[in-house]
């Protein structure tokens, strides 16, 4: 976190995140919704592009992520740390007000230790949690396997990005 530099200079991991979703929307068709899937510490990217490092940047001002899945993420964690860029009172609207953000979905797992709710933490944030067996070693990576939470990423992503498609 320290790395990330600031939002008027971007650190290099934050500078790659940034490029990386300007490539992704340089590449969509016209009217093509942009979703971003992130796993574990890639959510805490996500949300600091979102919502700190976007809004800095000139050359992002039309960049939208219309859905976004942060799976085993501590993203709701991090906020309630305090450790993302932003810094307004809890629950936090940086999210929901942010003109580079549409639906946050939010995924996790009781048996994943590496995993924390959102909801009630960032405003709109939708939380699902995922059952798993409760093997720690596996199951922080489990979502990516599991043939459930792909079909319901397809629907989320389907309902909630209709109205750019």
């Amino acid at each position: 976190m320290g790395g990330r530099g600031t939002p008027g200079r971007p650190g290099p991991v934050m500078t790659r995140v940034i490029e990386g979703l300007k490539a992704a929307q340089a590449h969509a068709a016209p009217g093509e919704p942009l979703v971003v899937l992130t796993h574990s510490m890639g959510g805490q990217l996500i949300y600091d592009a979102l919502t700190a490092y976007l809004p800095a940047d000139p050359e992002a001002q039309n960049l939208r992520v219309d859905f976004w899945c942060a799976v085993g993420s501590q993203v709701g964690l991090f906020r309630e740390l305090g450790q993302f860029v932003e810094q307004e009172e809890l629950p936090t609207p940086a999210l929901r007000d942010s003109p580079h953000a549409g639906y946050f979905w939010n995924v996790w797992s009781y048996s994943d230790l590496l995993s924390f709710r959102a909801e009630g933490v960032i405003l709109d944030a939708h939380d699902t949690a995922f059952p798993f067996l409760g093997n720690v070693r596996s199951d922080h990576l489990a979502y990516l396997a599991n043939d459930d939470f792909y079909r319901t990423f397809a629907v989320k992503v389907r309902l909630h990005t209709r109205q750019n498609t």
